[in-house]
Protein backbone atom coordinates (compact mmCIF):
# COMPACT_ATOMS: atom_id res chain seq x y z
CA UNK A 1 0.00 0.00 0.00
CA UNK A 2 1.56 3.27 -1.13
CA UNK A 3 0.90 6.85 -0.28
CA UNK A 4 -2.37 8.43 -1.31
CA UNK A 5 -2.10 11.67 -3.22
CA UNK A 6 -4.62 14.28 -4.19
CA UNK A 7 -4.44 13.36 -7.87
CA UNK A 8 -5.95 9.97 -6.98
CA UNK A 9 -8.92 11.78 -5.49
CA UNK A 10 -9.15 14.17 -8.45
CA UNK A 11 -9.19 11.20 -10.83
CA UNK A 12 -12.43 9.77 -9.40
CA UNK A 13 -15.40 9.81 -11.76
CA UNK A 14 -18.68 11.40 -10.76
CA UNK A 15 -20.18 7.90 -10.44
CA UNK A 16 -17.37 6.74 -8.13
CA UNK A 17 -17.79 9.84 -5.96
CA UNK A 18 -21.54 9.17 -5.77
CA UNK A 19 -20.96 5.52 -4.82
CA UNK A 20 -18.47 6.53 -2.11
CA UNK A 21 -20.80 9.20 -0.74
CA UNK A 22 -23.85 6.91 -0.78
CA UNK A 23 -21.97 4.06 0.89
CA UNK A 24 -20.48 6.35 3.53
CA UNK A 25 -23.93 7.79 4.26
CA UNK A 26 -25.43 4.32 4.73
CA UNK A 27 -22.55 3.20 6.96
CA UNK A 28 -22.82 6.36 9.07
CA UNK A 29 -26.60 5.92 9.40
CA UNK A 30 -26.14 2.34 10.59
CA UNK A 31 -23.55 3.21 13.24
CA UNK A 32 -25.48 6.32 14.25
CA UNK A 33 -28.62 4.28 14.85
CA UNK A 34 -26.72 1.62 16.79
CA UNK A 35 -25.01 4.30 18.88
CA UNK A 36 -28.25 6.16 19.60
CA UNK A 37 -30.16 3.04 20.66
CA UNK A 38 -29.60 2.25 24.32
CA UNK A 39 -32.27 -0.43 24.67
CA UNK A 40 -30.50 -3.78 24.29
CA UNK A 41 -33.39 -5.51 22.52
CA UNK A 42 -33.96 -2.65 20.08
CA UNK A 43 -30.23 -2.46 19.37
CA UNK A 44 -30.12 -6.21 18.72
CA UNK A 45 -33.07 -5.85 16.33
CA UNK A 46 -31.27 -3.08 14.42
CA UNK A 47 -28.11 -5.16 14.20
CA UNK A 48 -30.07 -8.18 12.97
CA UNK A 49 -31.97 -6.18 10.37
CA UNK A 50 -29.31 -3.86 8.99
CA UNK A 51 -25.91 -5.54 9.40
CA UNK A 52 -26.03 -7.14 5.96
CA UNK A 53 -26.64 -3.72 4.39
CA UNK A 54 -23.78 -2.22 6.42
CA UNK A 55 -21.36 -4.95 5.34
CA UNK A 56 -22.38 -4.58 1.69
CA UNK A 57 -21.83 -0.81 1.80
CA UNK A 58 -18.57 -1.24 3.67
CA UNK A 59 -17.36 -3.67 1.00
CA UNK A 60 -18.36 -1.28 -1.79
CA UNK A 61 -16.58 1.59 -0.03
CA UNK A 62 -13.34 -0.24 0.72
CA UNK A 63 -13.23 -1.81 -2.76
CA UNK A 64 -13.58 1.58 -4.44
CA UNK A 65 -10.87 3.02 -2.19
CA UNK A 66 -8.51 0.14 -2.99
CA UNK A 67 -9.21 0.21 -6.74
CA UNK A 68 -8.41 3.91 -6.87
CA UNK A 69 -5.29 4.00 -4.72
CA UNK A 70 -7.02 5.72 -1.83
CA UNK A 71 -5.77 3.58 1.05
CA UNK A 72 -2.67 4.32 3.07
CA UNK A 73 -1.05 7.46 4.37
CA UNK A 74 -1.57 10.78 2.60
CA UNK A 75 1.57 11.77 0.73
CA UNK A 76 2.71 14.25 -1.88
Amino acid sequence: MGKVNTSSVKALSAEQIKQLADSATQIAAYWGAINATEDTDKRAALVAEYSEMMVLNSNIYTTLLAQNGLQGPLGN
